[in-house]
């Protein structure tokens, strides 16, 4: 009996393979439908009465069992660009549990536009490493992308709704719980009911940025492998693409932010022109110093600023009213940049101008006769605390140099509290360690209630670090993004929520969204070190004659200075 010849397969559209699951191996023209197996011989022929005979192809073997019920890959119609804000199931899954989580309480209180950027941030994240991670079960199980049914979104959708009801009610109880703790006041509700849009448009954006450097990534490895095998392309490709990234960001955006940060606040103040180096510049601050009579005070205060010269009022006023205002106080510029510039980018020079300014001042101070010479101290609060600890090579060094040490609000970089709380006794935590039983250095997060160890004796130079438990500035770390410290594993301080906890990639961010805002809440908490400083050199200076009574009217004094 006659067959009917097939006519010629379909050739697969761009982008589209034909042995994926949920495809037929081979379709007729026109049906879709798979063709019966031909039985004849190789090179057979059959004939229709009329028909001129034809070779009958090869006999096609059926597709897989179960392979049809997999459903179509989420291929695209030929000549039709995919969209640019596509989504996957794995991607959106990642990103409600990484969104929702960011929630979860940080360090200080967060309004509507702060946490509408922690989650945009977090859910892109959680979006990629969804994607990286079906792509890795697809690996294992030996398939290609397939797409989902209509009830996986639908209870995606439900889902996503409840979960993120839940995280927001959630959320706003963390941060009330979080103002109280701080006295915190301000809280703007428009901002909160916008935190959604905000965190989408942050998204979006993340998202958008990432698959454009995909698709340079792709475009460079096609380019490539015109003249190298595929993988080669590929692997070059990736490591172009990182590194033409690397460079924009670090030398296009940020070096251009910095000379325009640099020209903007260079027009204001230009004392960075009085000399040139740090060195001569401290040369020149000591020639002012021995000018003024500086030399001839009972105390002598060398202080590395922050940033743009800066230096914290309530630090000076703590200093002068405990000396009696028989004192002095030496500093130099090396930044036009405000402090958290600075923060990012000058470190280098921070650390230059402390080590300077310390080197001329103690060399004018150590040729005077030793009945004759004012107490030398050293203070610095935040970025001054790392410069300041650069002219010193450890607590020794400190102390067979200085009368006393004052540092505040230290950067977690700082070479040499990295080393004291590195080397903490066992037991005592990170927020507030015991080094060497106190001996030399020590730390407290309220000087008013105490610096442990309590009972010890502080004989000699007395070098003291002022820490709050809720201040970014100190606790933040790079360190965040893959392990967890002790400060967040140890039991918290008294302005920390017992709720807080550390996640992979999330505590990070929300750390890094804390820090703009570390000195925009009350005093004794965050980054702002007003009063603490009248205990602070209360200990350190062990001036005589000042009273308890003393002590708690210049606080009040002093917290009202900033």
């Amino acid at each position: 009996m006659a067959r009917q010849t097939p006519g010629p397969p379909v050739s697969p559209s761009p982008g589209e393979h034909p042995d994926a699951a949920g495809h037929d191996a081979a379709s007729v023209a026109g049906t879709g439908q798979p063709p019966a197996a031909v039985e004849a011989s190789p090179g057979a022929t059959t004939q229709a009465p009329g028909a001129t005979a034809v070779e009958a192809p090869p006999a096609v073997e059926a597709p897989p069992a179960g392979a049809a019920a997999e459903g179509p890959p989420p291929t695209r119609a030929p000549g039709k660009p995919r969209k640019l804000l596509y989504a996957t199931l794995p991607g959106c899954w990642g990103a409600l549990i990484f969104g929702c989580l960011s929630f979860t309480p940080s360090l200080l209180p967060r309004g509507g536009i702060v946490q509408g950027v922690v989650f945009g941030i977090t859910a892109a994240i959680g979006y990629g490493l969804g994607v990286w991670a079906a792509s890795i079960w697809r690996a294992f199980a030996d398939r290609a992308p397939r797409q989902p049914r209509r009830w996986a979104w639908l209870t995606f959708f439900i889902a996503g709704a409840a979960l993120y009801a839940v995280g927001f009610a959630l959320g706003q109880y963390w941060q009330h719980e979080i103002r109280k703790l701080m006295g915190v006041t301000d809280y703007n509700i428009p901002l909160v009911v916008a935190s959604p849009f905000i965190a989408a448009v942050i998204f979006c954006l993340l998202l958008l940025i990432g698959r454009g450097l995909r698709g340079l990534y792709r475009w460079a490895a096609k380019l490539l492998s015109r003249w190298i095998g595929p993988r080669a392309a590929r692997g070059v490709g990736w490591v172009l693409v990182v590194g033409l990234t690397y460079l924009v960001v670090s030398g296009l955006l940020l070096q251009g932010f910095v000379n325009l940060m640099n020209s903007a606040y260079g027009t204001r103040d230009a004392g960075l022109a009085s000399a040139k180096g740090a060195a001569a510049q401290a040369a020149l601050a000591v020639k002012d110093l021995q000018r003024a009579g500086g030399f001839q005070r009972k105390y002598l205060d060398v202080v590395t600023t922050t940033g743009s010269g800066w230096v914290d009022p309530a630090l000076v006023d703590s200093f002068e009213y405990l000396s009696g205002g028989d004192c002095a106080t030496v500093a130099i510029q090396y930044s036009y940049l405000p402090s958290w510039i600075s923060y990012l980018v000058d470190k280098a020079k921070a650390q230059e101008a402390g080590r300077a300014l310390f080197d001329a001042v103690y060399g004018a101070w150590a040729k005077m006769p030793q009945d004759r010479r004012p107490k030398l101290v050293v203070a610095g609060e935040s970025l001054g605390s790392f410069g300041g600890e650069t002219a010193f090579t450890g607590a020794n060094d400190m102390a067979n140099t200085t009368d006393g040490i004052l540092f505040a609000g230290p950067p977690n970089f700082n070479t040499l509290w990295t080393e004291f709380t590195g080397n903490r006794q066992a037991g005592s935590p990170e927020i507030q360690p015991i080094y060497q039983n106190g001996q030399i250095v020590r730390f407290a997060n309220d000087a008013a209630k105490g610096i442990p160890p309590e009972g010890q004796p502080w004989n000699g130079t007395r070098v003291l670090y002022l820490q709050h438990p809720s201040d970014p500035i100190v606790w933040w770390s790079p360190h965040l993004i893959f392990g967890q410290p002790d400060w967040i594993s140890e039991p918290p301080g008294s302005d920390v929520l017992k709720t807080m906890f550390w996640m992979p990639f999330i505590t990070f961010w929300q750390v890094t969204a804390d820090l703009p805002f570390a000195t925009g809440v009350p005093d004794g908490h965050g980054h702002r070190y007003s009063a603490e400083y009248v205990d602070g050199w209360n200990a350190v200076l062990r001036p005589p004659g000042i009273t308890t009574q003393d002590l708690a009217s210049l606080r009040k004094i002093i917290s009202e200075v900033r």
